[in-house]
């Protein structure tokens, strides 16, 4: 099964009994820690 963003946001959202704005605002500070990280020649 494919997960696209909007779904996984959906599947955070239940797991952390949170809303969807605050699990959108969650994977989206997630994603940009990451790529900074890698970015920076860091590992993940």
């Amino acid at each position: 099964m494919a997960l696209n963003k909007t779904a996984l946001i959906e599947e955070i959202a239940g797991k952390a009994n949170a809303s969807k704005s605050d699990a959108q605002r969650f994977f989206d500070a997630f994603t940009e820690v990451v790529t900074d990280s890698l970015k920076n020649g860091e590992q993940v």
